[in-house]
């Protein structure tokens, strides 16, 4: 549960770096520091705790891994914003807020999303040397790795981080919402026990689908607990006006 906590942290950086105030540069270095302040914290809060430095000395470096694992919890919740072009407005203001802009992207918002996925890529490689693939032709196994990693938190986000965000703004209703989400985190620890399974070649017993469970339960009552006092304060998720045509015909 405790892994899971973190991982509903690293949701709502997400969302509030997809919806937040500000322009994207701003929301993505500010948010993008603050979780890698969570993740030194994590780690330096463990070695506080008396757990034995030879442990950490490879987890310290991959540290680096994490602003692109970070890009991977956010790009669900981009597609999201990006099919529907939504924003988070204050309930009854959907009609007065500026609409958004219809493009999403601007040049400039192209150029800073292309320049932090460099920077991640490059931060990513400084970890290399820490899991023992340094100088080996293309990194040997570690892109391929990491590739597969972002796929999974990428799927995760789109399978929690997302719900949570429709059952908290979206739902007319957000108790019975709740109770669907509740029900989906039992039916993906099912099937994450079940893949991870066939994977293995060998039964796995209860004790893994506990954990995977209360993994989703942590992330997904982090993000709930988060979000629903917003919705309870008077915001809501709302689809952008589309702004009239005023090209001649």
């Amino acid at each position: 549960m405790l892994g899971g906590a973190f991982a509903g942290q690293a949701g709502l950086l997400a969302v509030w770096a997809v919806f937040g105030p500000g322009s994207l540069l701003v929301r993505s270095l500010m948010v993008t520091s603050v979780g890698m302040l969570l993740g030194c914290a994590t780690v330096f809060g463990a070695l506080l705790a008396g757990a034995p430095p030879a442990e950490f000395r490879g987890i310290i470096p991959s540290i680096a891994i994490m602003p692109l694992l970070f890009l991977a919890v956010q790009s669900p919740v981009w597609l999201l914003r990006l099919a529907v072009g939504g924003r988070i407005v204050l309930r009854g203001m959907e009609e007065t807020a500026s609409p958004a802009n219809p493009r999403q992207f601007s040049i400039g918002d192209l150029l800073v999303t292309t320049t932090l996925v460099a920077i991640c890529l490059g931060l990513a490689q400084l970890a290399m040397p820490a899991v023992g693939y340094a100088g080996q032709p293309g990194g040997g196994p570690f892109w391929s790795v990491l590739l597969i990693a972002c796929g999974i938190v990428a799927v995760w986000s789109l399978l929690g981080v997302v719900p949570s965000v429709w059952a908290a703004l979206v739902a007319r209703n957000p108790g019975p919402a709740v109770g669907v989400v509740g029900l989906l985190a039992v039916l993906l620890t099912f099937l994450a026990s079940v893949t991870l399974r066939a994977l293995s070649g060998g039964p796995l017993g209860g004790t893994l689908f506990l954990m995977l469970f209360l993994f989703q339960f942590g992330t997904m009552g982090v993000l709930l607990s988060a979000l629903l006092p917003v919705r309870y304060g008077g915001y809501v998720y709302r689809k952008s006006p589309r702004q009239p045509d005023d090209r001649l015909p």
